[in-house]
């Protein structure tokens, strides 16, 4: 399972690399938008944790045309840091069991020409019914695409987002 997910990103990379060093295409960033989020649920201990991996270019290009700031992810500072989870909160939600989940923000990373977004949150009743909530880069790319990997209890669900569709509901 896990490794399909990153078989999947891998294959975003090459072709955006095939296509960035083709002559001719030099105005072209990557030929699709594509973010991958992944949701784990925890029931035993009432955790939740979000992951978000998103292109570092389209990220710090949206980030430039929200907050009009220069970012540069590769160098870490407290004001980046901020205005990256606000935009990543802005832009994402999650239900679980019916009830909105107040996600925290743990930080980022960076993995190749990708950023890695974590945030957590915890939840009192258990469910089986999840709904996620995510516009990320919808304002800034309108051919994106977003896709949720959902883990509950160690099952998973998948879901593909394409904008302006933004609510994904995974039912266990």
């Amino acid at each position: 399972m896990l490794r399909t997910k990153y078989n999947f990103f891998f294959l975003l990379v090459a072709v955006f690399l095939m296509q960035s060093f083709h002559p001719g295409v030099q105005e072209i960033k990557h030929p699709f938008y594509a973010s991958v989020s992944e949701i784990r649920i925890d029931d035993q201990k009432k955790q939740l944790t979000l992951s978000c991996k998103l292109f570092t270019d389209d990220l710090q290009d949206a980030l430039y045309k929200q907050f009009k700031w220069k970012a540069d992810l590769k160098n870490e500072s407290p004001e980046q840091d901020s205005l990256l989870k606000l935009y990543i909160k802005e832009r994402v939600g999650i239900q679980y069991a019916d009830a909105d989940i107040k996600l925290n923000w743990v930080g980022y990373e960076i993995e190749k020409e990708a950023v890695w977004s974590y945030l957590e949150g915890t939840f009192s009743q258990s469910g089986r019914s999840i709904q996620m909530n995510n516009e990320l880069l919808y304002d800034y790319l309108p051919k994106q695409s977003n896709i949720i990997h959902c883990y509950l209890n160690k099952k998973r669900k998948s879901y593909k987002l394409q904008q302006p569709e933004s609510i994904a509901k995974f039912e266990f």
